[in-house]
């Protein structure tokens, strides 16, 4: 497709979530775990020159659900899901 480069991409994922709760001073950790999920994603490669190519890309990232179940709220389930647009530019020596 001459400059173009259209492509799909998936795999696994490795993310590592944090939350903390801070109330009147005091902070108390909520949830802390690596998670390991899947990912899917789209974008498209355009030679602007033999050496310049830029990039966008679509991803989505799913690590399912974790249960934050410290601290002083009720416990509750965290949706652990990215939605991500990338943009890119490289030179190719």
């Amino acid at each position: 497709m001459d400059r173009f480069l259209p492509y799909i991409a998936g795999g696994v994922a490795f993310a590592k979530y944090d939350v903390d709760n801070t109330v009147g001073g005091t902070t108390s950790r909520m949830f802390d775990k690596t998670v390991t999920g899947w990912t899917v994603g789209a974008g498209i490669d355009y030679a602007f020159t033999d050496n310049l190519i830029g990039r966008a890309e679509y991803r989505y990232t799913d690590f399912g659900t974790a249960r934050a179940d410290e601290g002083v709220f009720d416990p509750f389930d965290a949706d652990l899901s990215t939605n991500e647009v990338r943009l890119g530019l490289a030179y190719k020596f």
